[in-house]
């Protein structure tokens, strides 16, 4: 990795976005099961309303990092991907620490949908952008004379 870059100009796949916010998620899980047991009183919905905020995080993210990217078709699928194990096993994460099912955890199973849905939007509106910026900077270039 380039330290002289910016962190957003870094082309950082989408499976180490995803490993690290599974890595955030789990830590916030045990923080909440230490919590509990020390007296604090967390509802049981804590780890859906992680995993989901932890979804969110990885969606907005993942999505802005892939204005560096190198391939974009190829970090485009390693990003859906990647969303899904954030999903599923941020999930299966939930339903342990909580013991809640999702459909038992209230609201979550919508959250769950319009988290994906909106990833799915922005992920396609941020490539459509930058689709466009390469058009238009080359459409310069051929005004300036430099291609």
């Amino acid at each position: 990795m380039n330290h002289n870059k910016s962190f957003l100009a870094q082309d950082i796949s989408p499976f180490i976005q995803a490993v690290f916010v599974l890595v955030l998620i789990l830590v916030f899980h045990i923080i909440g099961k230490i919590a509990n047991s020390l007296g604090f009183a967390f509802e049981d919905t804590y780890p859906w309303l992680v995993s989901c905020a932890m979804l969110l995080f990885f969606a907005l993210f993942n999505a802005i990092l892939s204005l560096s990217a190198s391939n974009p078709n190829t970090y485009w699928w390693k990003s859906i991907v990647s969303f899904l194990a954030v999903a599923g096993i941020g999930a299966v994460l939930a339903t342990w620490f909580s013991g809640l099912s999702m459909q038992e955890a209230g609201a979550i199973k919508w959250l769950y949908f319009v988290i994906s849905f909106g990833y799915l939007c922005f992920i396609s509106i941020v490539n459509l952008m930058k689709k466009f910026v390469n058009i238009a900077i080359k459409q310069d270039k051929r005004l300036r004379g430099e291609e």
